[in-house]
């Protein structure tokens, strides 16, 4: 996340500063980055050291955020129109549809170790979720705990 960002405004092998607040705002880099008198405590500094994320970032979503500011910037400042939508908009979750959940998983009914995905799904279209041919769920509470 940060690198593209930070790759998107690199000018002449360097960060530029102006370029990125405009684009995220002062408050979202000061939290991201840190400033220049507190460099080291900006988000993106305690997680390329190896620390994780802390109490005070745990309220916000900060990929949304980064997305919304971007997404935001390019249809204001580069296409001077609304093009690119901040939401995902008819989300492909495989290529026959919409996705679906279970509290299960699926294994070959041969035994076989190689599970293509598209097999499945077409085996799943062809005779229902509940009775595919080549394929069964087994159900274990302990794999939905572990998981």
């Amino acid at each position: 996340m940060f690198s593209a960002l930070e790759a998107l405004v690199k000018k002449d092998g360097q960060k530029d500063w102006v370029l990125i607040t405009r684009i995220l705002g002062e408050d979202l880099v000061k939290e991201l980055f840190g400033t220049k008198e507190q460099p080291n405590s900006g988000l993106r500094h305690r997680l390329v050291h190896g620390e994780y994320f802390g109490i005070q970032d745990n309220s916000k979503n900060y990929l949304e955020l980064i997305h919304r500011k971007v997404i935001t910037y390019f249809n204001v400042k580069i296409f001077f129109k609304s093009l690119l939508q901040e939401n995902v908009v008819s989300p492909q979750r495989h290529p026959f549809g919409n996705k679906h959940g279970g509290r299960c998983i699926v294994k070959r009914k041969d035994g076989g170790n190689l599970f293509p995905l598209k097999d499945l799904l077409d085996d799943f279209n062809e005779h229902g979720f509940s009775s595919p041919e080549r394929y069964e769920h087994v159900f274990d509470n302990s794999i939905a705990q572990s998981y």
